[in-house]
């Protein structure tokens, strides 16, 4: 147990008084002693892990990782029809809420501890609980966001919000902790210091901030804790050295069935960061440091030993595409560069989702997205 207490020691006659702190630091590995609480903290993690694999499945078909799907419902990604009545949409939109509720749930409790180790464990909530928004913010856009998502009444109420606002609102919880967390992920709930890098590098390139997204990605790059693996099989391991963020895959899912029969679902890898640094430096006119940064992705992954060059986020697109599908990167980098239209073929209405028809019936102050 990780708790802290005061006692109040006094003078026989009461004119002298002090305040003794008691700190009790804990066992990290045995914060959790009951096999109950272990599982209720690991179904929280479950629904942040559905969540987030149903947005990489949709995100992955709709950008057209795997064309070949008949299935009821998914065909309407292949095929970019969507519409708000798709029950598919409804389940991701409204997945992604329930995680970041539940994963709000547990933050709110930690508050009660005070020590290092917490304060680490709480980064790590949120961050999940940042990342649990960030696929909200780049399918819909448009996103209801409530401070305390387990009051039921405000969130009915909640305002809509754009993606800029939205990232803004997690930028303070990112910086701390960077300060709080550790430089390697240490057991099975306290995260490295490089994942909120990753979320924020992510948010800052998705809003044009270039610089500041370049800053991040290159310390994850000067960190020198990763590496690129090969083929995606060997990515997506468990013994990646590229994953910098990733959960355990599941064959009951579709993401395993429809995109990638990993072992690992990946979130934030050193490809990303590698060809997001490449953006970032084309951007601010750096554009010899992009190349370097793209052909150590080429030279690691490719077969062909042709080393393009690079002169544009254009000349991007290709190499994003094969190297970084199904890992919910595409469909951002192709609507941050203006490209999402005329490589999607779609009309400028669809690079957004539609919002579900049953969420615009709950909440008033929801609006639909202009064309659905």
């Amino acid at each position: 147990m990780i708790k802290c207490g005061s006692v109040i020691i006094e003078s026989a006659d009461r004119k002298l008084s002090a305040t003794l702190v008691l700190k009790q630091e804990g066992d990290r590995d045995r914060l959790f002693p009951t096999e109950k609480v272990r599982q209720t903290y690991e179904s929280i993690l479950s629904r942040f892990y559905l969540s987030y694999s149903s947005n990489s499945t949709m995100e992955a078909l709709y950008t057209g990782y795997n064309n070949s799907i008949d299935e009821w419902g998914w065909h309407e990604f292949a095929d970019r029809t969507l519409n708000s009545s798709n029950s598919i949409i409804h389940e991701g939109y409204s997945s992604n809420y329930s995680a970041a509720t539940n994963l709000y749930l547990v933050r709110k409790v930690l508050d009660q501890y005070v020590s290092k180790e917490t304060e680490a464990i709480k980064s790590t909530f949120d961050c999940l609980f940042a990342l649990s928004y960030y696929p909200l913010g780049i399918l819909w856009e448009n996103v209801v966001y409530a401070e305390t998502p387990d009051d039921i009444e405000s969130t009915l109420r909640a305002p809509q919000i754009n993606f800029k606002e939205l990232f803004t609102t997690f930028e303070p919880d990112m910086y701390k902790a960077m300060h709080v967390l550790p430089a390697l992920q240490e057991g099975m709930i306290v995260i490295s210091k490089n994942v909120p890098r990753g979320i924020l590098g992510k948010m800052y390139i998705q809003t044009g901030e270039y610089v500041k997204a370049f800053e991040q990605f290159t310390a994850i790059i000067e960190s020198g804790q990763y590496a690129l693996e090969a083929d995606v099989k060997q990515a997506y391991s468990n013994s990646s050295k590229e994953l910098i963020y990733s959960f355990p895959n599941s064959q009951m899912q579709p993401y395993y069935t429809f995109i990638h029969a990993t072992e690992q679902v990946p979130v934030i890898t050193y490809t990303e960061v590698l060809l997001s640094a490449a953006e970032c430096a084309l951007k601010v006119g750096n554009s010899a440091q992009a190349q370097q940064y793209v052909e150590e992705v080429i030279r690691r992954k490719s077969n062909s030993g042709i080393i393009l060059q690079i002169k544009n986020s254009k000349d991007l697109e290709p190499i994003w595409k094969e190297y970084l599908g199904g890992t919910f990167t595409y469909f951002a980098f192709l609507k941050r560069n203006g490209l999402a239209e005329d490589v999607l073929d779609i009309e400028s209405f669809r690079t957004l989702f539609p919002i579900p028809f049953i969420e615009l019936t709950v909440n008033p102050n929801i609006l639909q997205n202009p064309g659905y």
